[in-house]
């Protein structure tokens, strides 16, 4: 858990070097196997930018070695284990996955004057960052805009803060924030949206910045919103877990 609260939970599905196993040193092909994992840190001092997992019977013979990492994990880890793969998109494919192993219980939202003060913690307002708050103020040209683009002129509620992805110059791209959720439109992808009740947690790392709802749905939003990624993930992920 880092400095702002969030804690990094991720799957990685990837390819493993299973052909030059020591089968004899580990379970059967039906059980689950022990990874040992090296760790990239990224720009972010908060927590690693990504980690690459190998089966453990890949990098050594002794049984006594294989049999001592699994004597480090107990029910729990795999129980933990198994919550988190049924939230990895299927088909399975190669990428680093956020997952939640305790989904956040929302009776009802925050107050928008406390979803702007966490946005204000973490935002800076103003054209030389592409981002804008409210108070004081998001230019009205580009809220009109944004309001086409992302929420496509639906009722989105009281407008919070403006966030435009990279290059963007006429907030077509971007994530517009509101007191009833979030409405985003990236070039990569379909517009989308989310209420703040159904937030459960967020997460920025190798794969970009990715979003994870408490029915399971997730949206990915790589890395186009720069270097304001991980202020976004962390406004977002508090305002999922806030008690």
């Amino acid at each position: 858990m880092g400095q702002t609260g969030t804690k990094w939970r991720y799957i990685k599905v990837l390819e493993q070097p299973i052909a030059s196993m020591n089968r004899s040193s580990g379970p059967r092909w039906s059980a689950p196997w022990q990874p040992f994992a090296t760790y990239r840190q990224g720009e972010n001092s908060e927590h690693w930018a990504d980690f690459w997992p190998v089966v453990v019977n890949c990098v050594t013979r002794s049984v006594g070695d294989v049999a001592r990492v699994f004597a480090t994990l107990d029910n729990s880890n795999w129980q933990q284990l198994e919550t988190a793969i049924r939230q990895i998109p299927k088909p399975f494919s190669p990428g680093l996955y956020k997952v939640e192993l305790e989904l956040p219980p929302r009776k009802q939202p925050l107050p928008p004057s406390e979803i702007a003060r966490r946005l204000a913690d973490y935002l800076p307002h103003g054209q030389d960052n592409r981002c804008w708050l409210s108070p004081p103020g998001i230019p009205p040209y580009l809220l009109q805009s944004a309001m086409m683009a992302m929420a496509k002129g639906a009722a989105a509620g009281e407008p919070l803060a403006l966030v435009l992805a990279n290059g963007d110059q006429m907030a077509s791209t971007g994530l517009l924030l509101t007191s009833v959720g979030v409405f985003f439109n990236f070039a990569g992808g379909s517009p989308g949206a989310f209420r703040w009740s159904e937030l459960a947690g967020a997460g920025n790392a190798a794969d970009g910045l990715e979003v994870v709802l408490t029915d399971g749905t997730r949206f990915r939003w790589g890395s186009e919103l720069g270097k304001f990624s991980d202020e976004v993930e962390a406004v977002l992920d508090g305002i999922a877990k806030a008690p």
